[in-house]
Formats: structure tokens, sequence, C-alpha cells
């Protein structure tokens, strides 16, 4: 099948542990190893981040999910819509 239709395949298995994941933060952190970031998301747009990885346009790069900011923005919603049922206080 590769000769026939030119395509190349790969199998890969990773073994995760603690003390890997610990060297890839340190070489982030070193900036020894960088990864090029194309959009930036918050969480409640994960749909689109879907789409994005199915073709839909995007900038080059990384579709990275930023979960503390949707989870802010959810945060913050329900907080508005808690203060809007509060009575108003006069003093």
């Amino acid at each position: 099948m590769q000769k026939r239709y030119g395509v190349r395949s790969a199998y890969f298995y990773v073994d995760v542990t603690t003390a890997r994941l610990n060297k890839i933060t340190e070489l982030f952190d070193s900036g020894k190893l960088v990864t090029q970031v194309g959009t930036v998301l918050p969480l409640e747009d994960a749909r689109i981040a879907h789409e994005m990885l199915a073709g839909r346009p995007h900038r080059r790069g990384k579709i990275v999910l930023d979960i503390d900011s949707g989870l802010l923005s959810i945060a913050a919603q329900r907080l508005v819509r808690a203060l809007k049922l509060l009575p108003v206080l006069s003093i």
C-alpha cells in the first residue's frame, strides 16, 4: 500500500512518566524547547478548536484551549447574574 499510494506511516508508543513531564517542563521554562502557538481560544470555544482541527481556517501553529480564562469567564458570568438578583441596598 505504501508503494502504491506513495505514503509513509509510523507508529510509536510513549511511556509518560512524572520525571519525563518534569523534564519537558524544564526545557520549556529554559527556552530550549519552543513551539509555535497559532491560536488561543477560551475553553467555551472548544467546538471551534475541533473545527479548526478538522480543516476550518486558522493561523499556523498549535491550537490551544485556555482553561483558566474559560473558567474565569464562566465564573464571572455567574457572578454578574447573581449580583443582578440581589436587592439594591440603600443606607
